[in-house]
């Protein structure tokens, strides 16, 4: 069910994340991610989580109002913020450290080493075992948290977007969860902290310790086991491809279906 995934056996190769492209002799050496891009992701990490727990902490900190919906309405500017500061200030600091680098982000993430069809093509492949392999793991954590009497809640994304908000709040929830989140998560944690922990230990050591950063890190119990799941074989799929953008696909294709069944569950 498998067989892309057994390619992590082969012998170590030099991908992407340490900059693939070959040039000519007079060309400067690939960069290759080490311990200073480890602690750029660390500390990445640790912003994206600083702002989520602010956000719940600031969400309880507030008087309970009643309301006609489950999750209260949000206005369009409100959310464009936080979009624009949770998904793209972390874009915009990777940017940045690879520039005064003085290399990039397509370069070293191998974001131009197939056509955008080529790419789409491969993560709709890669997609199917990885996502059915997840939603087991969630469903499996579920029924876990469930049978030990742990209250069930959505994440707060879906329960927003199965709130009943307006069309252009829920427009920007979709595009926020479908483009922005598979482009900044994707880069923060297959590019930054898979990359450079690969390089610093094993594949195997980086792939399952940044998937199970990338489940914890959502502050959601219920999905945590398919959310680790999920960014194990995300950064397989980055190790057999030694392209970021295929796992961006992935990871927008997933983030699709589930976004197609929470607004067929709304309400």
């Amino acid at each position: 069910m498998l067989p892309w995934g057994l390619l992590m056996f082969a012998p170590q190769r030099r991908f992407a994340f340490v900059n693939q492209t070959e040039g000519p002799a007079d060309q400067p050496a690939p960069y290759r991610l080490g311990w200073a891009d480890f602690m750029a992701s660390v500390l990445l990490c640790g912003l994206i989580a600083l702002m989520g727990f602010a956000g719940k902490a600031a969400a309880l900190a507030k008087p309970a109002v009643e309301h006609d919906v489950a999750v209260p309405p949000i206005s369009l500017g409100v959310l464009f913020a936080s979009i624009l500061v949770s998904q793209g200030m972390p874009v915009a600091i990777a940017w940045a450290w690879f520039s005064l680098r003085q290399t990039s982000l397509v370069s070293v993430f191998g974001l131009r080493k197939y056509s955008l069809l080529a790419s789409l093509g491969k993560a709709a492949l890669m997609i199917v075992p990885a996502g059915i392999t997840a939603m087991l793991g969630l469903v499996v954590g579920s029924m876990i948290l469930q049978h030990l009497g742990w209250p069930m809640q959505e994440q707060d994304a879906v329960a927003m977007l199965k709130s009943q908000q307006s069309f252009l709040v829920s427009a920007l929830l979709v595009l926020g969860a479908c483009v922005g989140a598979p482009v900044m998560e994707e880069i923060l944690f297959r590019g930054f902290l898979y990359g450079s922990l690969r390089n610093l230990t094993n594949k195997w050591f980086a792939a399952v310790v940044s998937g199970v950063i990338f489940g914890v890190i959502h502050l959601h119990l219920g999905s945590l086991a398919g959310l680790c799941l999920l960014g194990f074989f995300f950064a397989v799929a980055y190790e057999v491809t030694g392209s970021l953008l295929v796992c961006i696909f992935m990871h927008a294709l997933f983030n699709s279906v589930q976004t197609v069944m929470a607004y067929t569950l709304k309400g």
